[in-house]
């Protein structure tokens, strides 16, 4: 380590969501073997940890295996967080251009990332703490799926894809998705896909879900078995589905099917009657994998 002799630019004391906080600055300096034209510390001062790193570069660096150039954040321990790549890069057999901006560890706990994140209620479904994103001024081909590379592309730890913007028409799991439609892939296998349109999927009006709203709590959407069967989603409007009329309704929880296809749970849209059970208006209705009716009760929500 050498900063002995470099001067300090300066030292800036404020107070954020992390408490109070010094920033200490340093021009031409290197630190942990690595050349710098700009270094500051982000330092919390009660206890005197340093919370953040950001600097510049002076040349391109391979830092963690990866390629950098330009700005650069690390986390305490300098983990790398934030950086550019200076050439094309290979992760997970997917290849990312030059000049793609990376974001690596992304903790999805903390405040000060979930407001980074213009996407956030669609990613956080997926259960995931810790993530990777990338964005780059160019669409990118991952896994075969054209991908909206300025919109930014999730990917988990392993970059493995999570999830990402259609950059068009696309064919997912053997269904036509329109473009801008938020693809997001669980680790159950559970394939989730919130369109901006009104999707059709195996022959269904399924309602769509802006995720791009800022008041959008993650509901609704398009779920897909790995298979590619249709396992949830919200119809449009009331549909007859096998011989059952289920209701169009956000608060009753949508239609669900078993992989085979057959109808899984819905709610009532009429009175009907079904395997010579009469069934009420916005009664919860359960199928068995044979399609035998199992469960018909108005619950409380209705009440």
């Amino acid at each position: 380590m050498k900063n002995a002799t470099l001067p300090l630019l300066m030292i800036i004391i404020s107070t954020s969501c992390w408490g109070q906080r010094k920033e200490y600055s340093y021009t031409n300096v290197t630190f942990h073997q690595i050349e710098f034209s700009e270094i500051t510390f982000l330092i919390k001062e009660q206890e005197q940890d340093t919370l953040q790193i950001k600097g510049i570069l002076k040349e391109n660096r391979i830092i963690d295996d990866i390629p950098c150039y330009g700005e650069v954040t690390f986390t305490t321990g300098w983990n790398l967080s934030k950086c550019i790549l200076a050439v094309d890069h290979i992760f997970a057999g997917n290849t990312f251009p030059k000049d793609t901006h990376l974001e690596i560890g992304l903790d999805l706990d903390l405040q000060k990332d979930i407001r980074s994140l213009k996407y956030y209620c669609a990613i956080r479904g997926a259960r995931i703490q810790f993530i990777n994103r990338c964005v780059s001024s160019s669409d990118l081909l991952i896994n075969g799926i054209s991908c909206n590379g300025s919109e930014g592309i999730f990917f988990k730890t392993d970059w493995s894809l999570l999830g990402c913007i259609l950059a068009e028409e696309d064919t997912i799991a053997r269904n036509i998705l329109p473009g801008k439609t938020f693809v997001r892939f669980d680790h159950n296998g559970t394939i989730c896909c919130f369109s901006l349109t009104n999707p059709i999927i195996q022959g269904l009006t399924c309602s769509g879900s802006d995720y791009t709203h800022w008041l959008w709590s993650g509901g609704g959407g398009v779920f897909l078995y790995p298979s590619g069967q249709l396992k949830y989603f919200q119809p449009l409007d009331d549909t007859e589905i096998q011989g059952t009329v289920c209701k169009r309704s956000q608060v009753r929880g949508g239609v669900h099917f078993y992989e085979d296809g057959s109808l899984k749970k819905c709610t009532s849209a009429i009175d009907q009657t079904i395997d010579g059970i009469f069934c009420e208006k916005n009664a919860t209705l359960k199928f068995d994998e044979n399609g035998t009716l199992t469960y018909a009760v108005k619950e409380k929500i209705f009440d």
